[in-house]
């Protein structure tokens, strides 16, 4: 009803008001989505050639353990295909948006907000509740958000991205680790950046020891 452009004499005459809002998706939000993506994708074709029965659920959690096991497992043409599959769907996944359904009616109680994936040309319901906890983009009853001031809070603060980069290092390893370590170059590849800007995350970072091409955390058990 506030966010209603002109005069508010339209607010009195609908019997229900939807509001229809976009979130913003963090990077740490991406990167685990594509890992989830990419483990029921492998999964699947594992499950056509009857390969599944040997697989942990550890490995179910790691896209990278998943192709690995997929690349011993599956015949050559097969395995590029999979490969084809998860590019082309990780594409499809960047492409999409999410959004916060809102609304106030008239003659019943208001209803909880609904978050949806918007995967063109129908919307989804975010049964998973990774949405949960999204901001709203220019969120009037948010002052950080708010869209007077958006145009001067375009830039996120050096804290910001910080955090960011430390929560999508710190996903991306969960993604590609076994046994505790994981290949550096596989995690600059996860990320979609160079080797030295992985290694300068991850000295940034702090909680992680880096030996030649490996990495793994410090004290895992301290840190969760």
């Amino acid at each position: 009803m506030d966010r209603v452009s002109g005069s508010g004499v339209f607010a009195r005459d609908p019997d229900a008001l939807l509001d229809l809002t976009e979130l913003e998706i963090t990077d740490a939000l991406t990167v685990q989505q594509e890992n989830e993506l990419t483990c029921e994708i492998v999964e699947k074709w594992l499950k056509r050639f009857n390969l599944k029965d040997d697989i942990s659920q550890d490995d179910l959690l790691s896209s990278n353990r998943m192709i690995e096991i997929a690349h011993g497992a599956l015949p050559s043409q097969s395995y590029q295909l999979m490969m084809s599959d998860i590019d082309e769907h990780k594409k499809r996944l960047k492409e999409r948006s999410a959004w916060r359904i809102e609304g106030t009616l008239r003659e019943f109680p208001k209803f909880k907000p609904i978050n949806v994936w918007f995967e063109y040309p129908i919307h989804k319901e975010d049964t998973s509740g990774v949405l949960a906890d999204c901001d709203i983009e220019g969120d009037l009853f948010n002052s950080k958000k708010s869209p007077y001031k958006k145009n001067f809070s375009k830039k996120k603060s050096p804290e910001d991205k910080k955090r960011e980069r430390k929560e999508s290092l710190e996903t991306a390893f969960s993604g590609v680790e076994i046994n505790g370590e994981a290949d550096i170059k596989e995690l600059a590849t996860y990320l979609g950046i160079s080797e030295k800007t992985i290694r300068r995350n991850l000295k940034e970072h702090g909680g992680f020891w880096i030996d030649g091409s490996k990495t793994g955390y410090k004290d895992r058990d301290k840190l969760e």
